[in-house]
């Protein structure tokens, strides 16, 4: 059974990639692109982290855009 994406939780890259069932490449390319936020913790250059709503933001966009 998939695991359910928590909205309050924070994930990484990695983990988003594994919960949507994806590559980390896309993953990644959304966040570049301004497609999906994510936010670097303080006094760190990697690693993003990702709030769980902003995954569920992001899978809505793309559901939404794939229709009409």
């Amino acid at each position: 059974m998939p695991e359910e994406i928590r909205p309050l939780a924070v994930y990484s890259v990695a983990q988003v990639a594994e919960l949507v069932h994806s590559d980390r490449r896309p993953v990644r390319a959304a966040i570049d692109a301004g497609e999906l936020r994510a936010f670097l913790p303080n006094g760190c250059s990697r690693g993003y982290r990702i709030l769980g709503q902003w995954v569920l933001d992001w899978l809505e966009r793309q559901a939404t855009r794939g229709q009409g």
